[in-house]
């Protein structure tokens, strides 16, 4: 049971020894878990309706709306919580394992109230991140490479493999726009250090893949960066941390004490694995479209002449297609003044109302139901498992394959 899991965690957290990261107590951080069937919160009162007491914490019926993947939100009166979902692991987790989770997502809570300035992020600027350039994966492959050697190596050895990986890093920050290296720096702050206290708490070390992370894994791939820049800076003294809260990027904090190398010719191995990663991109996102074309079941569309808001996305579950449309795998939410919905744990499609894929707001979403769907006698609800729509402008209108809602 998830819940007795959860409370085996919170002592594996509480019995932890030293300091993760200075001022960051995992232990005293409220928790909100849902199990599938309710939802816990531990550490903290509600301040809401809706709870009630339950043992050691607080239960709310059904899935709280705070609790939309494994991260880091706010309650109603303003408490920061750790939201954890029982039902996103691939197979039960031990407890040693969620308590690493429970961790990395409490120092996001910590992050929300220590200077919150400093570990934001713009999620959007990776939507135009060019991830199929062959010279920023060929340059991003090589630093990865010198990253592993560096972590590996020891003595006077480890400086030269990070003024190598420090290099490589500087070629490809070239060819970026000025967003994206903001966005990747500013990610290896806040999740990459995240993952760094993690592996603290697991007493490990960043693992590195072998060749490099696929290519539109950017997102993903600054966690692990993030937590082995900071590992090397560990290596110079423990003052660094400090240096972080005036935002300064770890690469560069790296690089006021390591001199970088000069660049290393681009092995053949990368260069074959470039060149897949480039015809892997396109197939992907080619055969993603096709899938969404043919999967079965009722599709509700909402059209917007007025462009719809983005309120919520998941960004490691989604793919960019392009000419404007993004293919979201878990989690959306959007909406106006005139109509709100949510997408969970069912795919939809949005097309833009502009030129950024989202930024510019949504002027199509065609949402996925299962048979379940049902409309509400005027037409201004719409409800299913993982989805629900609210129209105060307009009826939603039954229509082949599914229903239709039209806005001004």
């Amino acid at each position: 049971m998830f819940t007795e899991l959860f409370r085996q965690s919170l002592a594996l957290i509480a019995a932890a020894p030293g300091s993760l990261w200075p001022g960051f107590t995992p232990a005293q951080v409220p928790y909100l878990t849902y199990d599938g069937h309710d939802t816990r919160l531990w550490n903290a009162d509600p301040g809401e309706p809706g709870w009630q007491v339950a043992g050691d914490g607080w239960l709310f019926p059904g899935r709280h709306p705070c609790v939309t993947a494994n991260s880091a939100a706010s309650l109603a009166n303003g408490t920061g919580v750790a939201t954890l979902l029982g039902r996103s692991f691939a197979e039960a987790p031990t407890p040693r394992m969620l308590a690493a989770l429970a961790v990395h997502e409490a120092f996001h809570v910590y992050q929300q109230r220590a200077a919150p300035e400093v570990w934001q992020a713009n999620e959007l600027d990776a939507l135009t991140y060019p991830t199929a350039d062959p010279a920023v994966l060929s340059s991003r492959a090589m630093e990865t490479a010198a990253l592993q050697r560096a972590l590996a190596a020891t003595g006077e050895a480890w400086q030269m493999e990070a003024g190598r990986a420090l290099a490589w890093r500087r070629a490809r920050f070239a060819h970026l726009a000025p967003e994206h290296v903001t966005y990747e720096r500013a990610m290896e702050r806040r999740e990459g250090l995240a993952h760094f206290v993690e592996l603290r708490f697991l007493g490990e070390s960043p693992v590195l893949p072998a060749a490099d992370w696929s290519a539109g894994a950017v997102r993903a791939r600054t966690y692990v960066t993030g937590a082995a820049y900071a590992t090397l800076l560990d290596r110079l003294g423990p003052g660094w941390p400090a240096a972080v809260l005036n935002r300064v990027a770890l690469d560069e904090l790296l690089a006021a004490q390591v001199p970088a190398r000069q660049l290393d010719p681009v092995t053949p191995a990368v260069r074959a694995w470039v060149q897949a990663e480039v015809e892997r991109v396109a197939n992907h996102r080619a055969e993603a479209r096709q899938s969404f074309a043919r999967a079965e079941g009722p599709r509700v569309v909402v059209q917007s002449t007025t462009p719809l808001s983005l309120q919520g996305f998941d960004p490691l579950n989604m793919i960019v297609l392009g000419d404007g449309l993004v293919l979201h795998q878990r989690f959306l939410r959007f909406g106006h003044d005139s109509v709100q919905a949510e997408v969970f744990g069912r795919a939809c499609l949005t097309l833009s109302a502009g030129d950024h894929p989202l930024m510019s707001g949504l002027g199509e979403v065609v949402m996925l139901s299962g048979a379940d769907l049902r409309v509400s006698q005027e037409g201004r609800l719409l409800q299913g498992e993982g989805l629900t729509l609210r129209s105060q402008q307009a009826p939603v209108e039954a229509v082949e394959g599914g229903f239709r809602l039209k806005l001004a």
